[in-house]
């Protein structure tokens, strides 16, 4: 079966498809210039792929999600067909891996139970639909990994609370202790995880092998690691971002560094690699370049997929070095600043139908990793820490008067924390935007808290800080508070009906003040999604509403 490739990626209509690809026994066979093409079309879906692996040699499986819907996929590979099972599992379940173990597949995963106020971990029997209970916490599991040789069950739940805990025959726990390795992702028996590094505001890859209890190093600096693949022969692939550009680095086995890339265009997703023949398969995109599977070479800078011309700048804030980059045309009159959520994120060339769409209609577009974004140092990153709508609005304000000073029009895009941004942007300074669109946003800080899960109280009580004791200033950094302002703005709220993480009822109900307000001058819409929830690669689901807004401020959604 070595000889069969499955990967996942998105089609210009934005469904994901599960295909089966024919790849080479040996990668280095395929010439540069072949074309990778399908050889069987096995399923496909609406809903987005969050998890997918092979459990076997000849079984390959992935689940998608939609909504209320979690369905896992099983695919068996035999000679000349393959076989596609499907099973739907309690959306309630957040999946953290899925395992083959005396031919049967487990779902490792965890769920919050509302009446005693815990997270549990369990394993999920698919074939019975039975569940095992193995470890119950106060705190959200982040991460969860199952070492079945061992029966041993790694869980992060962030703020030194991380676990390891050995299991019985009968399931019972013999041994808990804390385990501080910093772990992304489990591969080959190896954990993968990165360490800080203060001196130099960078992050090492290090590997923990769960068989014998070795860790190393991977000597390579990045500002973000976003990714470890590992080849048949045991190469080590690490992906990383620089200044939010892409640089990738290939190790052996023992962690000794072969292969060091500068910094890449656009953004590529490594499936398979051979290091023989320094040649990648995988998932390619770049911000107005649908993903597409293509095969390059490590030193190849500029990859095929990369056709828009990007403009990698930063401006100054407070000592800060704000880093942006622009598409679209340059001699245009009309500018769109894309402010990302998180707000502890970060936007890099990846494929964004915004985008696309506004370059098509004659805008420059800016987008901003302002501050308290990932990737960029420790310090920029906690520089938003307790100040939400703070210096992250401050720098937005200054950047529009020092850097787009020759624009007639500027508008503001952002979803989730960045739509909030865009709004108390848009009710704090009415009067500098033309147009503002806010998806999956929030406008009320002590209602978001108040009404938020106890796991998400944590993380709220930890990135805003004695903000929560503030009530002046959590008004202040709330839109719902600046209502009135907003009501001269042109504003177009988008909202999922069924989206609890930023709750559809608060734009529901901050859309109703708006309309009460009575005011001349803007006009406001509100353009509802029924079933979808907060959701990544949503852009998808109001591309139409977001033209028809801009086109026109008459139009009826």
């Amino acid at each position: 079966m070595d000889n069969l490739f499955i990967a996942a990626k998105s089609n210009n209509e934005g469904k994901k498809i599960v295909a089966l690809y024919e790849r080479h026994l040996q990668i280095g066979d395929i010439d540069e210039d072949d074309t990778i093409s399908y050889k069987h079309v096995v399923t496909q879906s609406g809903g987005d792929i969050v998890y997918s692996k092979w459990v076997k040699d000849d079984v390959f499986v992935y689940l998608t999600k939609r909504a209320h819907r979690q369905v896992v996929h099983v695919l068996t590979i035999f000679e000349t067909k393959v076989d596609n099972v499907s099973q739907e599992v309690p959306a309630i379940l957040r999946v953290h891996d899925l395992s083959m173990w005396e031919e049967a597949l487990w779902l490792l995963c965890s769920t919050y139970h509302q009446a005693s106020q815990k997270t549990m971990t369990m394993l999920y029997h698919l074939d019975k639909n039975e569940m095992t209970v193995l470890h119950e916490a106060t705190s959200n599991v982040r991460k969860a990994f199952f070492d079945w040789g061992q029966r041993r069950l790694l869980l992060y739940m962030g703020q030194q609370q991380n676990r390891e805990l050995l299991f019985s025959d009968q399931w019972q726990i013999v041994k808990e202790k804390e385990f501080l390795f910093p772990t992304m992702t489990c591969l080959q028996q190896q954990l993968f995880g990165v360490e800080e590094i203060d001196e130099d505001e960078t992050i090492q890859p290090v590997v923990y092998d769960l068989n014998d209890g070795r860790q190393y190093k991977l000597e390579v600096n990045y500002q973000e690691v976003s990714q470890f693949v590992v080849d048949d022969e045991g190469h080590i692939l690490v992906s990383g971002f620089q200044r939010g550009r892409q640089c990738i680095a290939v190790f052996s086995s023992t962690g000794q560094l072969q292969i060091k890339s500068g910094q890449r265009r656009g953004v590529f997703e490594v499936v398979h690699f051979c290091f023989h023949t320094k040649m990648m398969l995988g998932v390619g995109q770049s911000t107005m370049t649908c993903p597409s599977l293509l095969y390059t070479s490590f030193s190849d800078d500029v990859p095929s997929h990369v056709n828009d011309d990007v403009l990698h700048r930063t401006f100054l804030y407070q000592q800060l070095e704000v880093p942006y980059f622009v598409v679209g045309p340059k001699d245009q009159k009309k500018a769109m600043i894309y402010l990302h959520g998180g707000p502890h994120n970060h936007v890099i060339e990846s494929y964004s139908p915004f985008i696309t769409m506004c370059e098509q209609l004659g805008y420059t577009i800016f987008i901003v990793n302002y501050p308290g974004s990932t990737g960029f140092g420790k310090h920029y990153e906690t520089v938003l820490q307790h100040d939400w709508g703070g210096v992250d609005a401050s720098s937005m304000v200054v950047f529009t008067d020092t850097v787009l000073t020759e624009y007639d029009e500027v508008s503001l895009y952002g979803v989730s924390y960045g739509g909030y941004l865009a709004l108390l942007l848009a009710g704090k300074y009415p009067s500098m935007w033309t147009n503002v669109l806010a998806a999956a946003s929030f406008n009320d800080l002590r209602a978001l808290y108040d009404g938020a899960m106890p796991y998400m109280k944590d993380y709220f009580l930890e990135v805003m800080g004695d903000m929560l004791m503030d009530e002046e200033k959590l008004s202040d950094r709330s839109p719902i508070s600046h209502v009135q302002a907003l009501a001269h703005v042109n504003l177009l709220l988008i909202h999922g009906e069924e989206d609890t993480r930023c709750p559809y009822e608060q734009t529901a109900g901050f859309y109703h003040q708006l309309r009460q307000c009575n005011v001349e001058g803007g006009q406001q819409q509100l353009y509802s999604i029924p079933g979808l929830q907060h959701e990544r690669f949503s852009e998808r689901h109001w591309i139409s509403a977001c033209k028809a807004f801009l086109q026109s401020k008459s139009f009826q959604l």
